[in-house]
């Protein structure tokens, strides 16, 4: 993607807590304590790659880099049956930023929420 402006998306990194299944199968990111860590990040829609996210993400959420933190987001289901589900996508290299940022610039000005296990 060329990018002539730098446009941005809101994110809301949320840390301290972790996925968990529930009866029904949904997925939900459950705190440890009750306390859930929440900052709010713009990031660029062009040229972000995975070592960047992990940086800005470990500065605003103040993790320590060598942590083996991951990310993730939710994304509504493409199944027809389960409309009312959504699916837990993990972040795991630069396809990943990219697919995610598209996401995040399809909801915009809404900020997309990235979980953070650390």
């Amino acid at each position: 993607m060329l990018c002539l402006i730098r446009k941005m998306v809101r994110v809301l990194a949320c840390s301290g807590g972790s996925w968990e299944e529930e009866r029904n199968g949904d997925m939900v990111y459950t705190t440890w304590d009750g306390v859930l860590v929440r900052r709010a990040l713009e990031l660029p829609v062009c040229g972000l790659k995975y070592s960047d996210l992990r940086t800005l993400v470990a500065r605003k959420l103040k993790l320590s880099m060598q942590s083996e933190f991951t990310m993730s987001y939710q994304y509504p289901s493409s199944s027809s049956s389960d409309r009312n589900k959504t699916t837990v996508v993990g972040i795991e290299d630069d396809d990943d930023v990219e697919a995610f940022i598209d996401i995040a610039d399809e909801v915009s000005p809404e900020p997309i929420t990235l979980y953070v296990e650390d």
